[in-house]
């Protein structure tokens, strides 16, 4: 017999935190969070985010041992830009045992009803930052610190509970060239000339720290149409920017401002931290700290988080600039491939930067939905 019981104490909430660990102990390709950071991301006093979402946690019992978990989340402000009456599904993981996934979403579900919601859709966090889309493609490697990594049998458990495909994202390994070709270098070159843009680099996070706000007004405008997405608010930027903070190589950041200074484009690489969150199992001390300390300075893989455009110079060749610069930045560092964080299957655009590298699609994840 399944119990469901939820969270309701700070005990209950590091269990949660923790089944994870358990359930995937022995996969190499899983990668676990910090829980310091997930524990502050669950706190309403501490995520910013609660101010316009509601949360609640389970956990599935059987024999009084974990062998689940599931987090329903209202998000305000995306049912009322989107004009939708929807819950969210996220923090997500279980045994391959029906019973057991009856049990969890029954009970998101049933929470959904009674707040009047008509539909549920995840795996979907707080904002984008938060992880999200189901992996369904690519379980043979590791996965990054900012997405999810899930057994095979998460699809199938779901399309059996009449969750079916509402969006699909997917990631490449991107080669590094040993050079650009002349073309897109004289390309780029014109197209900073013509539109009297100039590229930032940086050698310390000191210095970009001034720039942060504006990246963040750059990405809501970027990013306003795209799946699921809500806007950053100012206290959001600061919990991000905490957070992430340590993880961050400041030779790859990259800014384009134009002529008054005005940022209209950034590019955010970060050296690969799979093997260090790894390494630290999901604690800064004693040791995991060192482990991203070291994966920062001597980066062997480059992931390419973010890269975003004001929709005034989008389709003006600055994606190939930003890609230029990292590639300049990655032969100096001896990276031999980069990975691409999650991209919508419909995003052509963000797609056709690929087209001047070697590149091979390694993953797909998914967005399901539900009527209720």
């Amino acid at each position: 017999m399944v119990e469901i019981r939820e969270v309701t104490t700070q005990r209950q909430k590091k269990a949660f935190v923790r089944y994870p660990f358990k359930l995937y102990k022995r996969n190499d390709n899983w990668v676990p969070d910090m829980i310091g950071d997930e524990l502050d991301n669950l706190d309403p006093e501490k995520n910013p985010a609660f101010r316009f979402c509601t949360m609640r946690l389970f956990l599935a019992y059987r024999d009084d041992k974990i062998v689940g978990r599931i987090a329903g989340l209202i998000n305000r402000a995306y049912n009322e830009k989107w004009g939708v009456k929807r819950m969210r599904f996220c923090r997500t993981d279980f045994i391959d045992d029906d019973e057991v996934v009856d049990a969890l979403f029954d009970t998101v579900e049933n929470w959904a009803r009674e707040e009047g919601l008509e539909e549920i859709h995840g795996p979907i966090g707080f904002s984008d930052f938060d992880k999200e889309g189901m992996l369904i493609e690519g379980f043979d490697l590791p996965t990054t610190i900012v997405t999810l990594y899930n057994a095979p049998y998460y699809k199938g458990q779901l399309e059996r509970r009449g969750y079916v495909k509402e969006a699909d994202w997917v990631e490449y390994q991107i080669k590094v060239p040993k050079e650009m070709p002349e073309k897109v270098v004289k390309f780029c070159d014109r197209s900073l000339e013509r539109y009297g843009l100039k590229v930032l680099n940086f050698d310390s996070m000191k210095d970009v720290m001034p720039y942060v706000q504006d990246v963040f007004d750059v990405t809501n405008e970027a990013y306003a149409d795209l799946y699921g997405t809500v806007p950053f608010t100012p206290e959001m930027v600061d919990s991000y920017v905490d957070q992430f903070l340590k993880f961050i190589n400041p030779k790859y950041v990259k800014l384009i401002v134009d002529k008054e200074g005005e940022v209209i484009a950034y590019g955010l690489g970060v050296p690969s931290m799979t093997r260090a969150f790894q390494r630290g199992k999901g604690r800064l001390f004693p040791l995991g700290l060192l482990f991203m300390l070291w994966a920062v300075k001597r980066p062997k893989v480059l992931d390419l988080y973010l890269v975003a455009i004001r929709k005034k110079y989008q389709g003006k060749g600055i994606n190939a600039v930003l890609l230029t610069e990292f590639n300049k930045q990655a032969l100096e560092d001896g990276i031999a491939y980069a990975e691409a964080n999650p991209e919508l299957e419909t995003n052509a655009q963000v797609q056709a930067m690929w087209k001047y590298f070697e590149t091979k699609q390694v993953r797909r994840r998914r967005c399901f939905v539900k009527e209720l």
